[in-house]
């Protein structure tokens, strides 16, 4: 499994509810650049939990990139209302 990449573009969404990425320490989104060698960016969503698609699906929408994220012009680590880290 540690050697299991995912290939193509991706973006990775999660709620920063979302109990998995505390799992093992935490670190679960900083491992996402490992396991996805093309990850176009990651997005951490107020106020989800493991189901953000569920929960919060207008900022799931809101983030999806439409064709700025094939031309992979996609921000890194945007977060939903506002850019930067926390």
């Amino acid at each position: 499994m540690e050697t299991a990449k995912i290939k193509g573009p991706a973006l990775f969404i999660a709620g920063k509810k979302d109990p998995v990425l505390s799992f093992d320490g935490g670190g679960w989104g900083d491992l996402m650049d490992h396991f996805v060698p093309d990850l176009r960016g990651k997005v951490y969503v107020d106020g989800a939990g493991h189901w953000v698609q569920m929960g919060r699906p207008e900022a799931v929408t809101d983030a999806l990139p439409g064709v700025q994220f094939c031309l992979g012009t996609l921000q890194e680590d945007f977060h939903y209302g506002r850019t930067g880290s926390e």
